[in-house]
């Protein structure tokens, strides 16, 4: 792995290496969307935006300050699709949740997706309702469910 990782040129910015969106978190489930962007700045990524609901904007700025922050219109929950025009890539899922109004955002975010996507957590959960929404025609896209989302996903049970 190490020899497929380029080092970065010495006066290479932030604004070289794309700008990212993260659709993460609901009241109560913070701690999803900061381990998220944690691991989205780790990656590498030169830019994190992260829409979440406004009961989660302090605790993202204080604890990933290095991410901008996007309030949602809903105090609690995902309740409003973002404009993509900015961003290189997209994730969403993490501490979501699967309220109906937070279920219709992400299923209209997802289909209007032109932007590479990673599908996680409550997205998945959300889909495996809809999973022709998971037909339409994305760019490339990345699912990531443990068993239980897959089993949900798939209507199948995984036996060990």
């Amino acid at each position: 792995m190490r020899q497929l990782i380029r080092p970065r040129r010495t006066f290479a910015h932030k604004g070289n290496f794309g700008h990212g969106l993260l659709i993460a978190g609901s009241y109560g489930m913070g701690g999803a969307a900061v381990l998220a962007a944690r691991a989205c700045m780790r990656s590498g990524i030169g830019l994190l935006t992260v829409h979440s609901p406004i009961c989660n904007h302090q605790l993202l700025q204080t604890i990933v300050p290095e991410a901008m922050v996007q309030d949602d219109v809903h105090e609690r929950f995902f309740a409003e699709p973002t404009d993509l025009d900015n961003y290189q890539a997209m994730a969403i899922g993490p501490g979501l949740s699967q309220e109906e109004i937070t279920a219709q955002a992400a299923l209209d975010q997802v289909s209007n997706c032109f932007i590479p996507l990673v599908l996680d957590a409550d997205a998945l959960n959300i889909l495996s309702e809809d999973v022709n929404a998971l037909l339409l025609p994305h760019t490339q896209t990345i699912v990531t469910p443990h068993l239980g989302e897959f089993a949900r996903m798939t209507g199948n049970t995984i036996e060990w």
